[in-house]
């Protein structure tokens, strides 16, 4: 039988209503909700309770938000608002972005090199801006991609989940896609993405 998510349904922050869950993680789920007051579906991105708890967590989360923020590139999910409620439910608000995954795409058929090259360049031209920010994605996946498609035009690439900001103590990243040297040490900078 399938589990019931308790958060579908509620609505978060006074304006933003949960639809469904669309993506999970070790850290925290990601919900489709839709603004309440403007009719616009958006992307919620909610901390464990159990890491909302712990304050160097709850805090390394709202840093997420500032840092993509400061980015501010094409390429990288916008992130919106962020808060918490009053039972500490710690949420980043982010543009709800409707396509495919990388993986998915590149598991449903090959690649031109043109179609690769365009990918590769939107990526690399948001993973600079981030990088000339202070910013490490840490966990650069082809999960963390997503492909929107856009009529009579080229996909748009746009990375998802920069989980780690440079100082960060803690190991985050997917086996088979984690530098080497991240492994080894916790001071890298943008070339280990």
């Amino acid at each position: 039988r399938p589990i019931l998510d308790p958060l579908i349904g509620k609505t978060v922050g006074g304006r933003y209503r949960l639809i469904s869950r669309i993506g999970s993680g070790g850290m925290s789920s990601v919900y489709l909700a839709r603004h309440v007051l403007i009719d616009r579906l958006m992307a919620i991105k909610t901390l464990r309770r159990d890491l909302a708890r712990d304050p160097v967590q709850r805090d390394r989360f709202i840093r997420e938000a500032r840092a993509v923020n400061r980015i501010n590139h094409p390429n990288i999910v916008e992130i919106t608002d962020f808060g918490e409620t009053d039972d500490g439910l710690c949420y980043l608000v982010m543009e709800y972005v409707p396509g495919e995954s990388l993986l998915r795409a590149l598991r449903e058929a090959p690649f031109t090199a043109a179609r690769a090259f365009h990918i590769v360049e939107q990526c690399g031209s948001a993973l600079a801006r981030a990088h000339q920010m202070g910013v490490v994605h840490r966990d650069l996946k082809p999960e963390n991609i997503i492909l929107v498609p856009r009529k009579n035009r080229r996909e748009h690439a746009k990375i998802l989940d920069a989980p780690s900001l440079t100082g960060s103590q803690q190991i985050f990243g997917t086996p088979g896609y984690i530098a080497p040297e991240y492994i080894q040490s916790t001071a890298i900078d943008g070339r280990a993405d």
